[in-house]
């Protein structure tokens, strides 16, 4: 039996996720990491190392890491809370991380969930966050459409600059829309029959 608690183990192993040594020394080697989901293809092309890894071990938990910071600088990685009970482990805080491929930003929050054994080695881990936010930091253009309920309809998510521009034109079109109508000009162009009325 382990005199170090769970959430020590944890803690060493989260300040230490690019150490491949303590990786192995802290994680059972069949322990299962859950990486955001439990299987998204779509969101593997992305993020290829997001799914189940059963019984993986140590292994899995090293790649990861080492691919996340490969594909993002990591700003800020903050822990708020972290506590225990038990065998499992509960941690809550937030990040930032910037993509190095096109250099946009995502601020996220984090949830982690580990299970430790009696011989302190991790043998369940899972790590959740915002994915919609951070593959957003690698797309570089398009659209996609959702539909949540159906009598709203489609949801078109677009990235960040495209909706800003679409908000900049419809502004334009509203203020078009404004000087015309206190002009006494249609959005056709023409004078109202008002606005020419004696």
């Amino acid at each position: 039996m382990s005199s170090t608690t769970p959430t020590e183990v944890v803690s060493k192993l989260l300040k230490n996720t690019l150490n491949p040594e303590v990786v192995r020394e802290l994680v059972a080697p069949d322990a299962t990491y859950v990486s955001l989901n439990y299987d998204n293809p779509d969101l593997t092309k992305i993020l290829p190392y997001a799914g189940s890894h059963t019984k993986a071990g140590p292994q899995a938990i090293i790649d990861t890491f080492a691919t996340v910071n490969r594909i993002w600088a990591n700003e800020a990685f903050e822990i708020q809370t972290l506590f225990g009970a038990g065998k499992d482990v509960a941690v809550f805080g937030s990040f930032t991380y910037r993509s190095r491929s096109l250099g946009k930003v995502s601020v996220s929050p984090f949830s982690i969930w580990c299970k430790v054994n009696e011989d302190g080695k991790v043998t369940y881990m899972q790590f959740m966050e915002d994915t919609l936010g951070s593959t957003d930091s690698f797309k570089k253009g398009g659209q996609k459409q959702y539909v949540v309920f159906k009598e709203k309809g489609e949801i078109e998510v677009q990235l960040n600059v495209e909706r800003g521009f679409r908000h900049l034109l419809n502004m334009m079109g509203e203020f078009r829309l404004m000087w015309s109508c206190t002009a006494g000009i249609g959005s056709n162009g023409f004078r109202s029959p008002e606005a020419i009325s004696p």
